[in-house]
C-alpha cells in the first residue's frame, strides 16, 4: 500500500490472509470482518484503498483478483456492498502514467 503512495496507510488486521485466520477467531471472522469494512462507506469526498490477499476476497466477495490486480466495491446503503470493477495490472501503470503526465 505504500509503495502506492496514495496517501496515508494505516495496517489493521481486519483482512488478513485465511491461512493465518485462526491466529484472529478462525475463517468466518475473517469473512465477516472483510464484508464489514466493504460495507463501510468511506468519509464523504475519499475513497477506502483495502490491500489484502486474494484468498480472503475470493472468501468474502464473489470475486476472485488476479495477481495485482484491484477490485472496486461501493458500500451500499443497506449495510452490504456492490462489485463495480476490477483495475489490472496494467491498468494501474495507465494510472500511474496518468497522474505523471
Amino acid at each position: 500500500a505504500r509503495l502506492m503512495n496514495l496517501g496515508p496507510v494505516q495496517a489493521s488486521t481486519a483482512v488478513v490472509n485465511l491461512r493465518v485466520a485462526e491466529y484472529f477467531g478462525g475463517r468466518s471472522a475473517v469473512v465477516a470482518s472483510a464484508q464489514a469494512l466493504l460495507a463501510t462507506p468511506p468519509a464523504k469526498g475519499s475513497n477506502t484503498l483495502i490491500v489484502a490477499h486474494g484468498n480472503v476476497a475470493r472468501a468474502a466477495t464473489p470475486v476472485y483478483p488476479d495477481e495485482g490486480e484491484g477490485v472496486v466495491f461501493q458500500a451500499g446503503a443497506e449495510g452490504g456492498f456492490h462489485f463495480i470493477g476490477r483495475l489490472t495490472a496494467e491498468d494501474w501503470l495507465r494510472l500511474k502514467q496518468a497522474r505523471v503526465d
